[in-house]
């Protein structure tokens, strides 16, 4: 295989794969409870290169949805949830990680829950 093959085909599959994904959630039970006008704002994070996609995600929600929106690293609201978090203030979390069990990333779950 040609060098950088890989990465090309993976780009070009992303269309296909957004539109698959998009017609999926139209027909998901229960997703209106996670309707932009339902909270004051978004948290994205991760660890990594997830932490990057979640600054570059909280980016686009907040451009497409003008809900206030930012990118984290999972270990800060970790660490430091009272710096995130407002018991005044509706906020959802959306946490990015490859395998689902990112220790950072749980612990940020569970940090917000308590909170």
């Amino acid at each position: 295989m040609t060098r950088g093959r890989h990465t090309l085909t993976e780009i070009e599959s992303q269309p296909e794969a957004w539109a698959e994904t998009l017609a999926q959630l139209r027909h998901t039970p229960g997703l209106d409870d996670f309707a932009p006008e339902r909270f004051d704002e978004v948290l994205f994070i991760g660890c990594g290169s997830t932490y990057y996609l979640a600054v570059a995600a909280a980016t686009l929600y907040q451009q497409l949805n003008e809900v206030p929106a930012r990118g984290l690293p999972a270990s800060e609201l970790w660490l430091r949830p009272e710096a995130y978090l407002s018991p005044r203030r509706r906020a959802l979390l959306v946490a990015v990680s490859r395998s689902g069990n990112t220790t950072e990333t749980v612990r940020a779950v569970a940090a917000f829950r308590k909170h």
